[in-house]
């Protein structure tokens, strides 16, 4: 099909450090620009910022970005190891990755490159309903009942026709698509927990020096975040396993599965160790469980070379269709533990503020009596309860310092305390304390299904120590729950009380009606805790508790016991951790740690970095180079093809096009089953840059010699090897790329003979695409989209010209 390129946009912004800062949304119209100052910032088409990151680490760099397929998350690399996943819709930060090695200290190793992917689980029935199977054609029974969804050219197959790229889709059509699992794959992945409320968003507290937890802090404050991460699951997840890998300093790969469950770093062989390997370019196919990620580094002669690294993720392999089950409620349970801490953070915070404006005042007064050598201020708040009698220093007190003002201050701050309590009980930690164990309990019927199997193989000690810790907890919160309800009630007795008395005794004359009765009984219980709840026990982080020794596990028998003798009326061990939540969090947080390294370490393990292929020796221009893979149906119906694009430092004329054939799951160098290599010779201009449009069609950016202007050439890389003819890898197809058609001219603003336009983007998807030049010292950027030409005309590429725009 003949297609034709149309500018959209132009607009200047401040200059971006690389062209690995910049990216192309391929759902929405949206551009991400991270500046000098390395602050991000994500541009519309038509110039206006929709949102703006701020620096975030002092010490990092922003090195590379990249949208996600769908375009739900944009992911930001720094120079320090540090991973930020974005929401397009929200802007919050939802994710942050740095790796944490045995001895507890952060793994530094700068990002490189990132890349996202989707793997198909059941790729038979992937390729039935692309028609990219033959031997297995698409199911007769998607024929059923169709055709009025279908336009009249389709009535007579029964079925739309399907691409790859309508699975990339945020919320793929099923229906169209005959995906829809059968009721038996639904049954088994059904999911109650789906059934409960959403939890609700946390109040945002900042702490002093928070780092990285800003970032989780961001994202549970914010509920569409809070949704995305816990509450939304994409349906096609159950048949394909979404990954984002991105390349460290050291050459290793680190592997994060649906957005959140970081499965650890992928280390080099042995022998590609100390070989200064850094990955700029990532390649991915959903028929194949294999990554390509195009890389430099030295050869094992120590010659800079340009290379093809292989990441195969043995999971898909080995783990069926419960792949989406275990990881998707494995990363919950991650998410759920940090929702858990800072739900204990706010409660703790909450409390604190609560009491301490009614404990320095108390604090005050208790100075006053211990000057004057009087009884303390409960002594004689209890005698002003029971006998009505009020000293004159518990009077200046009260009608003084006190004064309505404060007693207001006091009264609101403590109301606040107990309904901010009571709430973040009731509606965040109870209910999470509950989908966890929800969580836990799916995982271990996992775990017991596959006791022999190395799948899934998690002693179930693991999860009977999380499930125990987490009952204690629960049992904890609930008492918790009645005490402050109880507490409440006879704090609202006492400030009712208070007031009176305080209007009493600032009077000068007698009341004119009786005092309301109160109930005594709960007045004095009040006055006998004041400053001191017994809500301290379960709540509150003190120092006095960091002291003491930790709890090495968390007994639920002892618990209960504990708590049914506080039931009957005992006075709580304020020294003792057993009853305090955040004891047995920690207890937890090192359960679940373990927990889930058990599940992750068998799957890092199962994904294997192989040995790479070596291309060529040499300089080479990674910015101007380009991997992709293809499905081309070859001799073995599963084999895929890589092509690796590559435009040499020495020879800016020259495009070196790499096709490896392979098997869909690489395993070493017998995968490989055919190489091959062409050169494009420009005959005379330099290549700029180069991207790819789709599985058979580049673009290419290339500048007149001693000229300011700029040509984009269409080139079909797959061309010179679909002949008759089968070169070997050692030998050249040559031919002239300046015989392809020129599609669209760029006049650079600055007349000079150095390269002012820098780089050249394609991104989108079909019906949709665009091709993005940056210009002039990285500033002014021009949008061009990709629209279908017609089927009678031949096979060209058109730019249109639309609009400028401008942003400082």
């Amino acid at each position: 099909m003949a297609t034709r390129l149309v500018p959209r946009a132009q607009f200047q912004m401040v200059p971006c450090p690389s062209p690995k800062t910049i990216a192309v949304c391929p759902a929405m119209d949206l551009v991400a620009v991270a500046d000098h100052d390395h602050s991000m910032t994500v541009y519309r088409f038509n110039g206006q910022p929709a949102f703006t990151l701020p620096r975030r680490s002092k010490q990092g760099e922003i090195t590379c970005m990249a949208w996600k397929f769908n375009g739900q998350y944009l992911v930001m690399g720094w120079s320090d190891g540090l991973v930020e996943v974005i929401a397009a819709e929200t802007g919050s930060v939802m994710q942050h990755f740095r790796q944490v090695a045995a001895d507890g200290s952060v793994d530094r190793r700068g990002v490189t490159c990132i890349g996202w992917g989707i793997n198909a689980i059941d790729v038979p029935k992937f390729k039935a309903r692309t028609g990219d199977d033959v031997a297995h054609p698409f199911p007769a029974s998607a024929e059923v009942n169709v055709l009025k969804a279908l336009p009249l050219e389709d009535w007579a197959t029964g079925k739309a026709p399907i691409d790859i790229e309508d699975f990339l889709d945020r919320e793929p059509d099923l229906f169209a698509l005959d995906m829809d699992p059968e009721l038996p794959d639904k049954l088994a992945r059904m999911d109650v927990t789906f059934l409960f409320p959403k939890l609700p968003a946390l109040p945002a507290i900042l702490r002093p020096q928070q780092g990285l937890d800003s970032a989780t802090t961001e994202m549970f404050s914010n509920q569409a975040a809070l949704d995305m991460v816990l509450h939304t699951q994409q349906p096609l997840n159950f048949d394909a396993v979404d990954s984002m890998i991105w390349g460290q300093g050291d050459g290793s790969l680190r592997v994060v599965l649906y957005d959140s469950l970081s499965l650890g770093a992928v280390e080099l062989p042995d022998e590609w160790k100390n070989k200064d390997i850094r990955h700029h370019h990532h390649a991915w196919h959903p028929y194949s469980s294999t990554h390509w990620f195009l890389s430099e580094g030295k050869n094992q002669e120590g010659k800079l070379s340009t290379l093809m690294f292989p990441l195969t993720l043995g999971i898909l392999r080995n783990s069926g269709n419960y792949i989406h089950h275990i990881e998707s409620k494995t990363a919950q349970l991650e998410t759920l533990v940090l929702y858990v801490r800072e739900s204990l953070f706010a409660l703790n915070y909450y409390w604190k503020s609560a009491k301490e404006l009614p404990s320095r005042l108390k604090e005050n007064m208790e100075e006053d009596l211990v000057e004057k050598e009087e009884a303390d201020l409960i002594a004689q708040l209890y005698e002003l309860a029971c006998a009505g009698h009020c000293g004159p220093t518990l009077k200046e007190w009260l009608v003084v310092h006190m004064g309505d003002r404060n007693l207001k201050r006091w009264d609101h701050a403590m109301t606040t305390g107990y309904n901010k309590v009571t709430e973040l009980l009731r509606d965040t930690l109870i209910p999470a304390l509950d989908r966890c164990q929800m969580l836990l309990d799916s995982l271990k019927g996992l775990a017991i299904y596959h006791a022999d199997s190395p799948f899934f193989n998690v002693p179930l000690e693991y999860f009977e120590t999380s499930t125990n810790v987490i009952r204690c907890m629960r049992l904890i919160a609930s008492h918790a729950l009645l005490v402050v309800s109880q507490e409440r009630t006879e704090y609202a007795i006492y400030a009712k009380w208070i007031r009176g008395e305080f209007v009493r005794l600032s009077s000068n004359t007698p009341p004119m009606t009786e005092p309301e009765p109160l109930d005594l009984e709960l007045l004095l219980n009040y006055l006998e805790q004041l400053g001191n709840s017994k809500m301290d026990v379960f709540i509150q982080a003190n120092e006095k508790l960091e002291k003491l020794e930790k709890l090495d596990k968390s007994d639920y028998d002892v618990v209960s016991a504990v708590v049914l003798e506080i039931a009957k009326g005992e006075e709580p061990d304020r020294q003792n951790r057993i009853l305090n939540l955040h004891t047995h969090f920690e207890v937890w947080s090192r359960e679940s740690q373990k927990l889930v390294g058990q599940i992750t370490t068998w799957q890092r393990e199962s994904s294997m970095l192989g040995k790479p292929i070596v291309l060529k020796t040499g300089a080479w221009r990674p910015w101007a180079s380009r991997i992709r893979m293809v499905f081309e149906k070859l001799e073995s119906s599963s084999d895929m093809t890589t092509y690796a694009l590559v435009n040499a430092e020495d020879d800016r004329d020259q495009l070196h096009v790499f096709r490896t054939v392979h098997s869909d799951i690489y395993e070493n160098t017998t995968s490989i089953h055919r190489q091959q290599v062409g050169i494009w010779r420009t005959g005379g201009p330099k290549i700029i840059d180069l991207d790819f449009i789709d599985d058979d069609e580049c673009l290419v950016l290339v500048k007149e010699a001693n000229e300011p202007r700029y040509h984009i050439m269409s080139c079909r890389f797959r061309e010179p090897f679909v002949g008759p003819d089968i070169m070997d890898f050692d030998d050249n197809i040559e031919w002239e790329i300046h015989n392809h058609p020129v599609l669209y001219t760029h006049e650079a603003r600055i007349s000079t003979n150095e390269d002012t336009v820098c780089f050249m983007k394609v991104n989108g998807r079909k019906g949709k695409r665009y091709v993005m030049l940056m210009d002039e010292n990285n500033q002014v950027v021009t949008m061009l989209s990709i629209k279908d030409k017609g089927e009678d005309t031949p096979r060209t590429l058109r730019f249109d010209r639309i609009d400028t725009w401008r942003t400082t």
